[in-house]
């Protein structure tokens, strides 16, 4: 995958030696965490309106917009806020999600 294409619903994770490796949705993160999670010291995602990356534990996910899903049915797309959530929940849909709960959609 080209993550410049993804870069609103990028995932970045780095190692406790400092590597680094992207996926292009939560979906493939997903699928990485369940065999890689505990060498992971840090868990970053795109806020989906500016593209900067923040703390997974920090994000409030919204599922289930009409945004394009990537590598997944369901629409699954990451704020820096709960306000920036729910004003494109009003316009888009969806419902919003802490980290943990939309890690259980995957």
């Amino acid at each position: 995958m080209w993550i410049d294409q993804y870069r609103h619903t990028r995932h970045a994770f780095t190692s406790k030696e400092g590597s680094q490796v992207m996926f292009c949705s939560l979906t493939c993160a997903a699928r990485y965490l369940k065999s890689h999670g505990t060498e992971m010291k840090l868990l970053q995602v795109a806020d989906y309106l500016s593209t900067e990356l923040i703390d997974t534990t920090q994000a409030v996910y919204l599922a289930g917009s009409d945004a394009p899903p990537v590598m997944s049915n369901t629409s699954i797309i990451a704020f820096s806020s709960r306000a920036r959530a729910e004003k494109f929940q009003k316009e888009h849909g969806g419902r919003i999600l802490t980290y943990h709960q939309a890690l259980t959609l995957e």
